[in-house]
């Protein structure tokens, strides 16, 4: 899929993962997620990584969760895909994880900064590459991905960027990982407003993938 989705339309494959509680959140309100879902949900999470060219998130997520955006299952570690933050400020420092022991050709950051500072003072050990496009922002970091053969984009973030880029029309399936736990009206939803105006403008979506993980469910959904 990942290769026709590169020929076809210029960039890869795009999944986004959720971990949401049974009423569709993805943390409280004071943005605690820790751990929304199982170990077993969370392994075969990484499973996900391992079977990706690339994973993507967004410095905010970063700055959160002080994700390292590798694979962790014994024996996969060398499976960790490319790894690619979407920093538009350049507002990361070497403190966090993904920094640490990273190498430069396994690590690239896309950004919109001209501030040269900030340039000259991001981590080394990454390879920045600039977009000059606020509108097309999105679509020209899948086209540079494509460009560098990942076809399979396995996308890690929070609502704002999961939101941008569901309405981007980038995105072709998700990977739902619902738990039994119930988190209320006043937690954070996996997608903001839509702006939709009838039911029929609605995201269609298409089980294809459907595992049981104890009290978890996960569903993988082809977008239609």
């Amino acid at each position: 899929i990942g290769y026709l989705t590169n020929y076809k339309f210029k960039r890869p494959f795009v999944t986004i993962k959720l971990a949401i509680s049974l009423d569709g959140k993805i943390a409280l309100k004071n943005k605690n997620s820790k751990w929304i879902s199982n170990e077993l949900s969370r392994n075969f999470g990484h499973m996900l990584r391992a079977n990706s060219d690339g994973v993507m998130t967004t410095n905010s997520t970063i700055k959160e969760d002080d994700s390292k955006l590798t694979c962790r299952i014994n024996g996969l570690e060398k499976h960790s895909p490319l790894k690619i933050v979407v920093d538009r400020g350049l507002t990361l420092n070497e403190n966090y994880s993904i920094f640490k022991n990273a190498k430069k050709d396994n690590l690239i950051i896309y950004h919109s900064s001209k501030d040269q500072s900030k340039i000259d003072n991001y981590p080394k050990n990454t390879v920045l590459v600039y977009i000059n496009n606020k509108k097309k922002f999105l679509e020209l970091i899948l086209n540079d991905l494509a460009n560098r053969k990942i076809k399979n984009l396995l996308i890690e973030s929070g609502t704002i960027f999961s939101t941008e880029i569901i309405k981007a029309n980038l995105v072709d399936q998700i990977a739902f990982f619902r738990s039994n736990k119930i988190i209320g009206n006043d937690g954070l939803p996996f997608v903001n407003s839509l702006n939709l105006k009838s039911i029929s403008d609605s995201i269609n979506t298409k089980v294809i993938n459907f595992k049981v993980f104890d009290n978890d469910i996960y569903e993988l959904r082809r977008l239609i």
